[in-house]
């Protein structure tokens, strides 16, 4: 039988080949300490850097058995290049006539917890499946334990266990704070790498931590001291072009794109911030708010106090279901022929919508413009607005100016509000827009 073992192939051991294929051509592609041995048909060379050598290696040996030995069978294996080299040389796998194919990994796709390292040790599982599938080739996934090497220099045990001996401090990390996010894709296949910053205030000013190059969606440091930490992702493709994370954290001033905010407990848990929507009502909209409702009834318990804009709204969202519906049950009686029925539901929807239009146009909305100066003329102004419906859409202050736009919805006979904000001191105009809405240009 030939053979070929491919992949993660330094833990691969003399003894091993021996007790495992004794009696075939065994063919190992990759870093090994081994070495070529003719007459015990073990062939060792690296993994091909092109792919025509690649090919060529399939087509000479016609192999009956690939073992596909992964990064992530060793404790903190590189996950970097693990699922392009699995995909070609599965690629290769289905040109061979008869082959079977043994895919040897860690336990993480085991794992309940769903991290950046688990999806992509599943995402190998499942392109192992997906290839055995589409191409008839019997493939085996086998979950084993994490590896130990004693004399492979490139284990992570070797080099903790080497510096024990040789007297040197060890930290064994068990305070690692994980950080994973969702893999980012391109249209053009292009390849995609990720800069990871931490740092202690959402402006990045003071940077803990920061990787460059990451190829995986996730990276690994320390547990920092207790306090507020924000992380911050952003993809790069070959071209260039750069997207930071969707993620964001509020403060008084908005949101704050491509960050997310998380707390260290003393004990070191991770509390990931909840955005919660009182936290975007600053400081000063607080006290605006308050200002208005100053003078306004308190209401009862339970009663609705944002009542008004959907009243406003619903004689317009009626009529529009009333086209609606008179639109469907026209088509569907003139389709069953029933044209008399058509014509008193037309009958009754001009009615009901002429009805609706007279109860629109009882009132109008207006766009109310007023410039002044000082708080208490602002206060002035709300006063005498009265039992009017009002809105305040904007505030803009230029020094000591202030241009404030109130939405108003009231009759012809209610105008004398204007009038009467008029004559209030440190009111310069006042400026009265119809307004229905849109904007014609």
């Amino acid at each position: 039988m030939r053979v070929l073992l491919v992949g993660n192939t330094g833990y691969i051991t003399k003894e091993f080949v021996q007790e495992a294929f004794p009696e075939s051509e065994v063919f190992i592609m990759g870093n090994s300490l081994l070495k070529t041995e003719r007459k015990k048909h073990l062939n060792v060379r690296p993994f091909p850097e092109r792919d025509e050598e690649l090919e060529d290696i399939f087509h000479t040996y016609d192999f009956e058995l690939m073992v596909y030995f992964s990064n992530y069978i060793t404790f903190h294996g590189t996950m970097e290049g693990e699922a392009e080299k699995l995909r070609k040389v599965l690629s290769y796998c289905k040109r061979s006539k008869e082959i079977h194919v043994i895919y040897l990994t860690g336990p993480e796709a085991g794992y309940a917890a769903t991290t950046g390292k688990t999806l992509l040790v599943r995402g190998a599982e499942n392109l192992c499946c997906q290839y055995g599938k589409m191409y008839q080739i019997p493939v085996k996934i086998v979950r084993i334990p994490y590896l130990y090497s004693g004399v492979y220099k490139e284990d992570y045990f070797y080099k903790m266990f080497a510096a024990i001996r040789s007297g040197e401090p060890v930290e064994i990390q068990d305070n690692a704070l994980n950080l994973n996010w969702d893999v980012s894709y391109d249209f053009d296949a292009e390849d995609i790498t990720y800069i990871v910053e931490l740092a202690t205030d959402y402006q990045f000013q003071n940077v803990i931590f920061r990787q460059e190059g990451v190829t995986v969606p996730e990276v690994q440091t320390n547990v920092p001291a207790a306090g507020q930490y924000f992380v911050r992702v952003r993809a790069t493709d070959s071209s260039g072009k750069t997207q930071d994370a969707f993620d964001y954290y509020t403060t008084d001033n908005g949101k704050n794109y491509g960050m997310k905010c998380f707390y260290v407990a003393a004990d070191q848990r991770i509390e990931e911030d909840i955005y919660e929507k009182i936290k975007n009502i600053s400081h000063v909209g607080i006290a605006e708010h308050m200002k208005q409702l100053k003078n306004a009834e308190i209401p009862e318990p339970g009663k609705l106090v944002m009542e008004v804009k959907f009243t406003e709204l619903l004689p317009q969202i009626i009529r529009d279901l009333l086209y609606l519906f008179w639109a469907i049950t026209t088509g569907i009686t003139a389709g069953a022929g029933m044209y008399v029925l058509a014509v008193l539901a037309a009958v009754i929807m001009i009615v009901m919508i002429y009805l609706f239009y007279h109860r629109q146009q009882s009132g109008k909305i207006y766009i109310v413009v007023i410039h002044y100066t000082g708080d208490d003329a602002g206060d002035e102004i709300i006063r005498n607005f009265g039992k009017i419906r009002y809105f305040i859409k904007s505030k803009t202050m230029r020094k000591e100016k202030t241009e404030m736009a109130v939405e108003v919805f009231c009759r012809q006979n209610q105008m004398d509000f204007t009038e009467k904000i008029c004559k209030i001191e440190n009111v310069d105009d006042v400026t009265l827009i119809q307004y229905n809405g849109e904007y014609h240009g």
